[in-house]
């Protein structure tokens, strides 16, 4: 059914370009392809954005409300590998803790504490907004 639909969108679509280009003055033309053009500026620029992040979206489903229950946070050791020269030293920390999700409700069911990061709160990316955040855009 989705097929049939894209298919009509798209025959439609054709086909009112196949008129404008038969009826239409030539300034008309431009201009339809100049507001053409500035709308799918911004209106494909979110739709990238949104599909990009949409396997990411599904794949945090499953931690989405769970609770985090942390026992402890201590100063760790620098790695070796960390000393990189000219770089601003970090702190680095342990943090021990229990997540418990909930049931999935997407198609994916399983997470790996290996795919979870520690961030700022000032860096969740949200893909709703258009504003820039750690050098997305």
């Amino acid at each position: 059914m989705k097929r049939l639909i894209v298919r009509a969108v798209l025959a439609l679509f054709v086909v009112g370009a196949v008129l404008a280009v038969r009826r239409l003055p030539w300034w008309a033309l431009a201009l339809g392809f100049l507001l053409l053009v500035v709308l799918g500026k911004f209106f494909i620029g979110r739709l990238v954005r949104r599909m990009l992040l949409m396997p990411f979206r599904a794949k945090g489903a499953v931690l989405r409300g769970a609770p985090a229950s942390v026992h402890e946070v201590s100063p760790a050791a620098v790695p070796a590998a960390e000393g990189a020269a000219g770089a601003e030293p970090r702190e680095h920390y342990l943090v021990e803790l229990t997540i418990t999700p909930g049931e999935p409700k997407g198609p994916f069911g399983l997470w790996e504490p290996g795919e979870l990061r520690l961030v700022r709160p000032a860096s969740v990316l949200r893909p709703e907004s258009d504003e820039p955040v750690l050098g997305f855009r």
